[in-house]
């Protein structure tokens, strides 16, 4: 169900500018109340046929949009998310990543992906060789299981048993590992010939479709948002503590390199290389450690980051690695402190001090924009001492009293700072 007012009305536009006005007002009425089917199309009687009902939720279902579960009566209960459906707005700066990151091959993976909801992978194939003749397969399918090794993709769970007229999915023991066999079609069995043969003259256009004979029919593979998220939140991070960018170092973490070419931080200075890189390595650490969106802080030695550095082919010493952890504890505001000495070091990453002084800076940007640097200089004080009265604001801030009242009334008419 949708958070508010405003946040229904944005996954309602962004649903009818995809799939049309029928399909967001589905959306529109799942958001505002979970129902069951009866229930949803007596809500829209009058207006949409049940018809265009069922295939509007069939179609928002696939795109992961709207899911469904047995509720405590054991009634199949449909449900709009709010979350999946925000993501779309992101998807531009998914495809750029991909391309980044791993070529243009995994852009073409994600764009098919992000136009279609689920692919297979030998569906997802055919799809780009139709679309970029260019692109050659073996590069396709590296890229895919690129991805999928990196977890930007997912597979998802198997079809199951029904319960109460209700699928039941099955979760996969590994949802990253690629299928053995792709673009190969499946081996059937004599004894099954006559009864493959018979379901499908059955099914109008089951047995007519591209992939349904291929040896990977069935798994199904859609974008891990959770993943990209937390590599969004985590680049933003980084950036803070190094500015600059970081699109490039974390790229050379993600490609495999070629046997016998190093990465020598050419082109760019090589303090900022260094200490560019060991951020990387730590939150690079941190995909192992723990769930992608986790809040909790990160620590690691500077052996741990040795490791590292063997595992990605960096040329990076000790010695470096140390000047580096030195350099963002004095300049990163407490977000990257040490902790002791063990193992050579220890250091850790506060995320929640990072992203309350990465929210900080972008809130003072908009005031500085809006106003001066006298009201950067209130809001401070402000936040550092919580309620002041308009006197001690005066004396603290060094301001005349007409330039502190007029300052403060104007950060509460914008809504930027209230009273008690």
């Amino acid at each position: 169900m949708g958070g508010g007012k405003y946040e229904t009305q944005m996954c309602v536009v962004i649903i009818e500018d995809i799939f049309g006005k029928i399909a967001a007002k589905v959306v529109e009425t799942l958001l505002t109340e979970s129902c069951q089917l009866a229930t949803l199309i007596f809500k829209l009687k009058g207006t949409i046929s049940s018809v265009l009902i069922k295939k509007s939720l069939s179609s928002l279902v696939n795109f992961g949009f709207i899911t469904f579960h047995l509720d405590t009566n054991n009634r199949v209960l449909y449900v709009a998310d709010a979350d999946q459906i925000q993501h779309v707005i992101t998807a531009p700066r998914l495809c750029l990543i991909a391309k980044t990151l791993f070529g243009p091959s995994a852009e073409s993976i994600c764009v098919e992906l992000l136009s279609q909801g689920k692919l297979t992978v030998s569906e997802a194939i055919r799809r780009i060789q139709r679309t970029d003749e260019s692109l050659v397969l073996s590069d396709i399918r590296n890229s895919f299981k690129e991805l999928a090794d990196s977890q930007f993709l997912i597979r998802c769970p198997a079809i199951g048993p029904e319960i109460y007229g209700c699928p039941q999915f099955v979760a996969n023991n590994d949802p990253f590992a690629m299928p053995a066999a792709i673009l190969e079609k499946k081996e059937s069995s004599s004894a099954s010939a006559p009864a493959a043969e018979a379901s499908s003259r059955k099914r109008k256009a089951g047995g007519n479709e591209p992939g349904a004979n291929d040896a990977d029919a069935g798994q199904y593979w859609r974008i891990n948002w959770l993943k990209f998220d937390a590599y969004l939140r985590d680049e933003l991070i980084i950036d803070y503590l190094i500015g600059g960018g970081s699109t490039s170092t974390i790229a050379t973490l993600n490609i495999k390199k070629e046997p016998g070419v190093e990465d020598n931080g050419a082109g760019q200075d090589r303090t900022q290389y260094i200490t560019q890189s060991v951020a990387n390595l730590m939150f690079k650490l941190n995909e192992t450690r723990s769930k992608p969106m986790s809040l909790e802080s990160i620590t690691a030695s500077i052996t741990d980051l040795q490791r590292l550095v063997k595992e990605h082919g960096l040329s990076l010493t000790k010695p470096d690695i140390e000047l580096a952890c030195q350099i963002l504890v004095d300049e990163s505001d407490g977000i990257f402190r040490k902790l002791g000495d063990s193992n050579g070091g220890l250091y850790t990453v506060d995320i929640r001090r990072a992203l309350r002084q990465i929210c900080r800076h972008h809130c003072e940007s908009l005031i500085r924009e809006q106003f001066e640097g006298r009201a950067i200089r209130v809001m401070r004080l402000l936040e550092s001492r919580h309620f002041l009265d308009e006197e001690q604001v005066e004396k603290l801030s060094m301001m005349s009293a007409k330039e502190a009242r007029e300052m403060l009334y104007a950060l509460v008419e914008e809504g930027y700072v209230f009273t008690k």
